[in-house]
């Protein structure tokens, strides 16, 4: 965790275009803006054991399947194959209900080299693969939310306010120094990002600016009809 203070190629992945545009398409629909949701480096050395499938987003306590809520980003940066412990993927499976398990069929290794990076929604299952080579597999993971949930992974601690100050506008936005809906996230009834660079006078801060407002306003609404007790799942199929 904690990646952007660690390393600032991670910053520069964070704000890669096509990343961006995926989690435009995915996570827009439904939010102003979207943050960084997770930062983690995922590395398996020889003799690791597979991790069990799972779905990112478990942490909420949402029924699939649902509207996106994450878009997840897997960097590589060694290879990724079936033997080292690619990352596993049940496609197809953000539409499913809870209740269906993946048959080990159903479950494809992602394969790819360094550089290349997996994106996928928090409600597909997946998990890391157990790693039969002799050489360790590493990636960068980077994941991002719609801006009205809560992080997983608190930016604010994890990334020191001098720090963050000297941050790009747009990772500071994505950290969540930034509105993510009219009034959403405000400080002492100041925005943010004016309050993080020392604004302290309430007139000279705008928490409803119209264009943040036009976009609220044409968000596409979620509908809750019911709910109903359900256990976290966790699906341990063995591809191996």
């Amino acid at each position: 965790g904690a990646l952007l203070v660690k390393s600032t190629a991670v910053q520069s992945l964070l704000v890669h275009p096509t990343v961006l545009a995926v989690a435009d398409h995915a996570l827009l629909p439904h939010c102003v803006r979207y943050h960084l949701h997770y930062t983690g480096v995922m590395h398996l050395e020889p003799g690791e054991t597979r991790q069990v499938l799972h779905r990112d987003t478990s942490i909420y306590p949402i029924a699939n399947p649902c509207p996106p809520m994450t878009v997840a980003t897997m960097w590589a940066v060694s290879d990724f194959t079936r033997q080292n412990g690619g990352t596993r993927l049940v496609p197809g499976s953000h539409l499913w209900s809870n209740e269906r398990v993946p048959e080990p069929a159903e479950v494809v290794a992602t394969e790819m080299t360094p550089g290349s990076v997996l994106i996928y929604t928090g409600n597909v299952i997946h998990g890391g693969g157990a790693n039969h080579a002799d050489q360790p597999r590493t990636g960068v993971a980077l994941h991002y939310n719609l801006g009205w949930l809560r992080q997983e992974e608190n930016q604010y601690l994890a990334v020191p306010q001098e720090i963050a100050r000297q941050l790009p506008d747009q990772v500071q936005e994505l950290m969540g120094y930034a509105l993510g809906s009219s009034s959403l996230g405000f400080v002492d009834h100041i925005e943010p990002k004016d309050y993080l660079h020392g604004v302290r006078d309430q007139a000279k801060s705008n928490l409803g600016p119209p264009e943040l407002r036009q976009r609220v306003d044409a968000l596409n609404r979620l509908h809750f009809s019911h709910t109903e007790k359900g256990n976290l799942r966790y699906y341990d199929i063995d591809t191996d």
